[in-house]
């Protein structure tokens, strides 16, 4: 690995040349070991096996002290910080249930350090998460769909963006399982959501390695890296369900990952129109410093109740929100500075000065299709909003049950 010393963002060409050396001489150093090179090599390559023969299955002497046992799982870094289950071998086979046949089977590869994330790994995950047996295929999808190379999974575990992997269930698991989608649905508000939510960040965690300060890069971090999970309000949604839309039948059950900041509110108590409301909606999404304007990637707009029907009445579908969203929520470059507008723009305008003062505005999203709508939430008059890290895609993944 070429290690190029933090930050590029916004460093002089000088620098960004000298950085490059630097990673040249790194870079020649790998290609023509020297015999000392070789050695120390193999020193790594021993070490790095032996990290990875290392299991939070095998036999361990604890105190049957749940402080200490939670302390011991804490220093080995196997923990977000709160209680665990620990993962006896009973609890981790009822995990399992009906893929305990399958449980030395590879899921995928973690692309932080290459580890096989096999199915009795995410339950030993699942199980110090608090996961219930009837939780864990929702687990599995989201692994799935995390690992698909439009998700980018190494940048958004990698990156120092506030950004967390967003677990949205769609379909009559939802209902099943009680994934929150009422009242503080974003919020600690069901045992599904809570630890579906947590046991993902612990697959990355533990199999992958991503800790904070290590791997996990972000600058101040967001509390959604503890557990982001919730469904879609398909009881109060006035148009065509989110997983449907997405080309899935209305029986099955889907999991949709998206690197997301926390959600940002979208307060409108006043508006009577569905008109009305559109203008407060752009408001609130066309801002300057989220990732999306020279990242790209997708958005979500995810409508309170109250604001999916005021807005279905007045007319308003999905597709029109999103073309007026994609044509209006624009940032015009005088909310930054110059030298933000030009890193902003990818350093590929001939007159930065000319666009700078004559531009129409930065898009939020590429496209209208790369703006999701969906309804969650419960009774008052908010919705919200979630940027996303960027050089990222949400995916979908259809949940099997075995």
């Amino acid at each position: 690995m070429v290690i190029v010393k933090h930050p590029i963002g916004g460093i002089r060409e000088n620098e960004v040349l000298e950085r490059a050396k630097e990673a040249l001489e790194q870079l020649k150093q790998m290609i023509l070991p020297t015999p000392s090179d070789q050695s120390e090599t193999s020193v790594l390559a021993n070490d790095s096996l032996n990290n990875q023969q290392e299991n939070i299955l095998d036999d361990l002497e604890l105190d049957d002290d749940p402080v200490k046992l939670n302390t011991f799982f804490y220093e080995k870094g196997w923990t977000d910080g709160l209680p665990i289950i620990p993962p006896v071998p009973k609890l981790v086979d009822e995990m399992l249930g009906n893929y305990l046949s399958q449980k030395d089977e590879v899921i995928g590869y973690m692309p932080t350090n290459n580890h096989p994330i096999t199915y009795l790994k995410a339950a030993v995950n699942a199980t110090m998460a608090g996961c219930r047996p009837e939780y864990f295929p929702v687990l599995v999808a989201a692994i799935k769909a995390s690992l698909k190379p439009e998700f980018n999974l190494l940048g958004v575990l990698a990156t120092t963006h506030p950004c967390a992997t967003a677990v949205i269930v769609s379909g009559p698991i939802a209902k099943e399982l009680g994934v929150s989608c009422k009242g503080n649905a974003f919020g600690p508000s069901s045992l599904a959501s809570s630890t579906i939510g947590r046991a993902l960040r612990f697959v990355y965690q533990n199999v992958g390695e991503v800790l904070p300060g290590t791997m996990d890069k972000a600058t101040q971090g967001t509390p959604a890296k503890f557990t982001f999970c919730f469904a879609e309000n398909e009881e109060a949604n006035p148009w065509q369900s989110y997983h449907t839309e997405r080309g899935f039948q209305s029986n099955e059950s889907t999991v949709t990952v998206y690197a997301s900041e926390g959600p940002a509110n979208i307060n409108d108590h006043g508006s009577r129109s569905g008109d009305d409301l559109m203008i407060s909606i752009i408001g609130a999404i066309t801002r300057s410093g989220v990732n999306n304007l020279y990242l790209s990637g997708d958005i979500f707009l995810t409508l309170g109740p109250e604001h999916a029907y005021l807005l279905a009445k007045d007319g308003w579908n999905k597709k029109r929100i999103k073309q007026e969203i994609f044509e209006k929520a624009r940032v015009p470059a005088q909310k930054m500075s110059f030298d933000q507008f030009v890193h902003q723009t990818g350093f590929h305008k001939v007159d930065y000065k000319f666009s700078y003062e004559n531009n129409d505005g930065i898009p939020i999203a590429p496209s209208p299709e790369h703006i999701r709508v969906l309804v969650t939430g419960g009774e008052g008059k908010h919705s919200s909003w979630l940027p996303s890290f960027g050089i990222s895609y949400s995916v979908i993944e259809k949940i099997e049950t075995v």
